[in-house]
């Protein structure tokens, strides 16, 4: 390269003169060919160039002369170049030098990267068989594992260890340890009978172990069948003996020995059924024994039967196929069918407390969570305070469940698997709880408020077990049903139809409600609180409880029309005559079925029958009321009529100057007549004189508001005016006699 540019600066500088002349004239022509080669390409583009075009004004000579020194001046510049990369030449040598020393240093590291990537590759190629053995390697430990696994448990239930031969045989059974060997002894039994059992191919699999100890572990089985059977056989019939604690020795006792069960339910079927059959024997008789000696306890707790009458029967009833037995249903089933019904001539009203709810009520409130009564044996000498029937049918009801329930838990513990067990040895208790309940129906009961609480105790019990997932009595309880619905639907039957039966001749006493009347409110009041009364732990109700609403509603509805018929055309039949003194007497009844009535309110909503029949008698009641005030003004107030139309003068004169002559007297006898009706301390004599009064003010005011002096004439209108009594005056005479009544009723 340096020598290059020392030529190129001897061809510039030239040896003669005449080089420098020689350049530039090289340099015209070269131009001169460069611009006639290219046409004016670039010279167009450039046209309107200011130095293009002061160029284009100047002559050839000034383009020479300028050309020249453009020549020269890059001559200059040329050469300052040459000067300067002449002075950077040592800097060049320099450089090539260290570019060599690096190249040298380049290729002895790709040397060395190329040795490195050849022992990357041998150590990549040894990982890669590492790895490969590992594989192998694991393959064999998973492979002698299983193998270890199944030749271990093999081996180990082939190995009849000496201390359980010892305990098995020797050993006492109630101990813990007992039981645990029992169940390795069935475990290597069923290892045992899987060698056995033909392979796949259709062969038996030969283990010359297992041909060893099988005959061994054969006779422990046996040996351990026997003495579990026996001790077991020993346990179930140290339930027979007196006052034991059933249920303790089970939970505590007999839970205990559950796996022994489970080996011989495995291992020993030959003396298997007879392990439950015994249970089931003695269990059966200890439980029948037990529930039927509480039910015979509860017949000395028993309230003497009291005589029952049907609802529209007159007095007590002797008995005889028309007339209503003195022994009730489910007394029956306490008293063991005691004496017949007491005669009595009493009067009939005086029994109206029979179709009440009373003290039953409590019943009801202890059916769901109220325990079993304690009863004391007669030789303990304590005074036992006696028992409605209702109660100690809910009371031995309640020991049958909490016993079913906890026999239900230890068959499904025990006899795990044996679903049948709890059903066998309950066969016994059910038979006398059926018996127990034959006994009370049997008698035809027309007690249709017992038979009631009965069925609803019934429906307690079968929700509470169905809390406590239990459902070994439900085929008791429907049973129950089948067996209390029919008696209670005919008993209450046999009083509508006792209210259908009575005649026309009946005789009322009209100064107070029948006792047929307050038989039926308190009946009503009875068969609907049992009906809809809630429990505080059952928040929702449950289908057989709405059933039962259901179903004692249908029944009062038809009760309810069969008693409406019975007071409005039977009861009252004796005053039709007077029909002032049969509206009297109707608005007490319905007032007096209403009052006894409205005590429902509090306990359902709108839509219940008893609400129904309440508002079914609040209207009757007003019905009746509007009644006896039309029969009262027709009476008192004959002249209101002569007024009402289009009357002559003459003959409206005379009514109005009769009116206000006798209106007070009429008055008078409207409150005598209100008095005699309903008596001086009966508020709703009070309030029948106060509507007379009201309808009277009412009636007269529409009548004189209509204008006599369109219809008469002024001066005529005048005289009748002498005659016209204003509403204030009858008001203030209305108030004179009932604040004295209101007095009077204070005062009592």
């Amino acid at each position: 390269r340096l020598a290059c540019v020392r030529v190129r600066v001897r061809a510039m500088s030239g040896g003669d003169g005449g080089g420098g002349s020689r350049v530039h004239e090289r340099s015209r022509v070269m131009h001169a060919s460069s611009s006639a080669s290219s046409p004016s390409m670039e010279f167009l583009k450039f046209a309107n160039h200011e130095v293009i075009q002061e160029l284009m004004t100047c002559t050839v000579d000034e383009l020479e002369r300028r050309a020249l020194e453009v020549e020269q001046k890059l001559s200059l510049v040329e050469a300052r170049s040459i000067d300067e990369h002449a002075k950077e030449c040592e800097n060049l040598i320099a450089l090539k030098t260290d570019v060599d020393a690096c190249e040298e240093i380049l290729q002895s590291m790709e040397l060395e990267l190329g040795a490195f990537a050849d022992d990357l590759g041998k150590i990549s190629s040894e990982i890669r068989g590492l790895q490969t053995q590992s594989e192998a390697l694991k393959v064999k430990a998973m492979n002698r594992h299983a193998a270890e696994r199944a030749l271990g448990s093999v081996i180990e239930n082939l190995t009849v260890d000496p201390l359980m031969i010892q305990t098995l045989v020797n050993g006492a059974v109630e101990d813990e340890d007992y039981s645990r060997r029992a169940t390795e002894l069935a475990q290597k039994l069923d290892v045992i009978d899987n060698l056995r059992r033909p392979n796949a191919r259709g062969g038996a699999t030969t283990v010359l172990a297992a041909s060893d100890v099988a005959p061994e572990l054969e006779r422990l089985r046996v040996k351990t069948c026997e003495k579990s059977w026996a001790f077991l056989y020993g346990q179930f019939h140290a339930l027979k003996q007196p006052r034991t604690n059933v249920q303790l020795i089970q939970e505590n006792t007999l839970a205990k020995y559950e796996p022994l069960v489970a080996f011989l339910r495995a291992r020993g079927p030959e003396v298997y059924w007879e392990v439950k059959s015994t249970y089931v024997d003695v269990m059966g008789k200890v439980l029948k024994t037990a529930l039927a000696s509480y039910v015979e306890s509860l017949k000395r707790v028993t309230s003497p039967p009291k005589a029952y009458i049907a609802l529209g029967s007159k007095k007590r009833s002797p008995g005889g196929t028309n007339e209503i037995s003195g022994v009730s249903a489910l007394s029956g089933i306490f008293g063991g069918g005691a004496s017949g019904a007491a005669t009595s001539d009493d009067d009939a009203g005086e029994h109206a407390e029979l179709f009440s709810l009373r003290s039953r009520a409590q019943t009801l409130r202890d059916a769901e969570t109220g325990p079993p009564l304690v009863l004391h044996q007669p030789s303990d000498r304590v005074q036992q305070e006696m028992r409605e029937y209702e109660e100690l049918f809910r009371s031995a009801h309640r020991l049958l469940i909490d016993t079913a329930t906890f026999e239900y838990a230890f068959c499904e513990q025990f006899w795990r698997g044996e679903k049948d067990m709890f059903e066998k040895v309950f066969a016994g208790p059910l038979t006398v709880y059926n018996d127990f309940v034959a006994q009370g129906v049997a008698t035809a009961s027309k007690d249709a408020i017992g038979l009631l609480i009965a069925i609803r105790v019934n429906a307690v019990n079968r929700r509470v077990m169905s809390r406590r997932r239990v459902p070994a009595l439900d085929a008791y309880f429907d049973n129950l049903n089948m067996t209390l619905w029919p008696k209670f639907k005919h008993a209450c039957d046999e009083h509508v139809k006792s209210l259908e039966q009575i005649k026309e001749s009946f005789e009322p006493n009209p100064e107070a409600p029948s006792f047929i009347v307050r038989r039926y409110a308190n009946f009503v009041v009875a068969l609907t609180t049992v009906a809809h009364s809630s429990f505080e732990s059952s928040t929702v109700v449950d289908d057989e409880e709405v059933n039962i609403a259901t179903q004692v509603d249908l029944v009062l509805d038809r009760m309810r029309r069969a008693m409406f018929e019975c007071v409005t055309n039977k009861l009252c039949a004796s005053l039709r005559e007077s029909p002032k003194r049969r509206s009297a007497y109707l608005v007490k009844t319905f007032d007096f079925v209403c009052t006894t009535l409205s005590s429902l309110a509090d306990i359902k909503d709108e839509q219940t029958t008893e609400l129904a029949t309440l508002h079914f008698f609040e209207e009757k009641f007003l019905e009746e009321s509007a009644a006896f005030v039309t029969h009262t003004m027709h009476k008192r107030f004959s002249e209101l009529e002569k007024l009402d139309g289009d009357v002559l003068f003459d003959a409206t004169l005379d009514a109005l100057s009769a009116f206000h002559r006798n209106w007070r007297q009429s008055l008078a006898s409207t409150h005598a007549d209100c008095v005699a009706c309903f008596g001086t301390s009966d508020w709703r004599a009070v309030e029948l004189f106060r509507r007379c009064v009201t309808e009277l003010t009412t009636r007269y005011t529409t009548i004189v508001d209509r204008g006599y002096a369109a219809q008469f004439g002024d001066e005529k209108a005048s005289q009748l005016a002498e005659y016209v009594v204003t509403k204030l005056t009858f008001t203030l005479e209305g108030n004179r006699y009932t604040s004295k009544s209101n007095d009077r009723l204070a005062s009592q």
